[in-house]
């Protein structure tokens, strides 16, 4: 058996020009949010930032929030988190690491609703390190989706990896490349 779990990132950096957040909500986020609409039994995990939603809001494409917010509550969609700023998670100190990630569910639930409680988390550009998984934890997720790309040897896709953090587990998603 075969399974195939669709996750979506999406993200624009905090000082991106309006002219291209429109070619963007056009072209990308506009016509897969519609495909969602059209098919009610296509169901996928979806990663924003609340950067992105922020400037979604501010830029007059509330109904990409509206959308998203309306898949989430109709459980279409699965959302993840992440670090609202989409830092390079090892490389902050823990305590803004756990300001982000904090930052980014207040963002998200304001925009998606109180039904916004995500189990998955996604490291932006999907750097890894132990000493996220602490915060990761503390924050309600019990899954993170992880890149195979750096593994030496081959990749197997076909588990599911955990880690124990004081009694707490955390799964592992892996992606291979």
């Amino acid at each position: 058996m075969i399974y195939w779990a669709q996750l979506f990132h999406f993200y624009q950096p905090p000082t991106q020009i309006p002219r291209i957040l429109e070619k963007v909500c056009t072209e990308s986020y506009k016509p897969l949010l519609e495909v969602f609409s059209q098919y009610p039994h296509a169901k996928a995990t979806v990663n924003i930032s609340g950067v992105l939603l922020e400037m979604l809001h501010d830029y007059g494409h509330r109904e990409i929030i509206a959308s998203m917010r309306e898949l989430g509550q109709r459980g279409q969609v699965e959302f993840t988190g992440s670090g609202k700023y989409h830092p390079i998670l090892p490389l902050l100190t823990q305590g803004e690491r756990q300001r982000q990630i904090e930052l980014n569910v207040k963002t998200l639930r304001h925009f998606l609703g109180k039904d916004y409680a995500p189990r998955g988390f996604f490291p932006p550009e999907m750097c890894f390190s132990s000493k996220i998984i602490p915060d990761v934890l503390a924050t309600g997720h019990r899954w993170i989706i992880l890149s195979g790309v750096a593994c030496p040897a081959a990749w197997p896709v076909d588990k599911i990896y955990q880690t124990d953090n004081g009694g707490t587990r955390l799964g592992g998603l892996s992606l291979s490349h």
